[in-house]
């Protein structure tokens, strides 16, 4: 009696939004991607992350639509975020 095998689909829901920190409890990073042209992106990750940190599971798994589509938008937007090997040749 395994249902676990078919509640695994490639369509997996969004996590619904966590708990927002006060920008006293937020990192001086998260600050400053949350400010960029990728904004929505990092959130949608950052929730992505939280939800399944919380629930132990494997995030790195279960986000690779949000990270994918992050880093997209980051290498668009790469001036603003000027990271080394960010720049798509």
């Amino acid at each position: 009696m395994s249902s676990s095998s078919s509640s695994s689909s490639s369509s997996t829901p969004a996590p619904p939004p966590v708990k927002k920190l006060s920008e006293e409890e937020d990192c001086g990073f998260c600050v400053y991607m949350r400010a960029g042209p990728c904004g929505g992106e990092f959130t949608r990750w950052e929730d992505c992350v939280r939800y399944h940190q919380d629930r132990d599971e494997d995030f790195a798994r279960k986000c690779t639509v949000s990270t994918t589509l992050l880093t997209k938008c980051m290498q668009r937007h790469a001036a603003y975020y000027d990271m080394p090997g960010l720049k798509q040749d």
